[in-house]
């Protein structure tokens, strides 16, 4: 159910990257929907990575607690995130794909970890 919501969301995406746009930074480059496309629940972090960190102007991670578990967060443009959920490891596979939303502050401390607003 997830992948058909992901997919339809990409669709309105999509539709709305056709109308003009006041500033160029709120469109998602084709590059990035088609790889946005490609990332489904159940899916590894890596796996995950290797798709989204060529096309992705930014990237980083929110881990809870000790199980490794968390957010990845992918700044696909000027002022638009989204996120995967990363379930707790060994597998670290994808539980849940989150939607695009306005990009808020990024913190990342001095070991480069993450906090998103």
């Amino acid at each position: 159910m997830s992948r058909i919501a992901f997919s339809l969301l990409i669709g309105l995406l999509l539709a709305g990257c056709s109308s003009p746009h006041p500033h160029t930074g709120d469109r998602i480059p084709t590059k990035t929907q088609r790889a946005m496309g490609q990332l489904h629940v159940g899916m590894t972090e890596d796996a995950a990575l290797k798709i989204m960190k060529p096309v992705a102007l930014d990237s980083g991670r929110v881990t809870w607690g000790g199980t490794g578990s968390g957010r990845l967060y992918f700044l696909i443009s000027a002022t638009q995130k989204f996120y995967i959920e990363i379930g707790q490891g060994p597998e670290f596979k994808i539980t849940r794909i989150g939607d695009v939303e306005p990009k808020r502050r990024w913190i990342r401390d001095s070991r480069g970890n993450l906090s998103v607003e």
